[in-house]
């Protein structure tokens, strides 16, 4: 549980870095949702309530790349 947790937030960082960077297109927002993904199931994986709210959060930055990119 602990290593998925860790995992989580690794993505998470991940794709936080990922759109501080720069990108070609909208390639950099497509990364970074799929890093979100990545980190939303493997909070989800967790299966605490305590990271349920990370989930929630996680998934929405997701959902947001993935309008930018469609915007781009």
């Amino acid at each position: 549980m602990a290593d998925q947790l860790a995992r989580a937030e690794d993505f998470e960082k991940k794709a936080e870095k990922k759109l501080s960077g720069w990108g070609l297109f909208g390639s950099k927002f497509k990364d970074a949702a799929d890093l979100f993904d990545k980190a939303a199931n493997s909070f989800q994986l967790t299966k605490s309530c305590t990271t349920c709210l990370s989930m929630d959060t996680t998934m929405t930055r997701m959902a947001e790349m993935q309008r930018r990119r469609r915007l781009s």
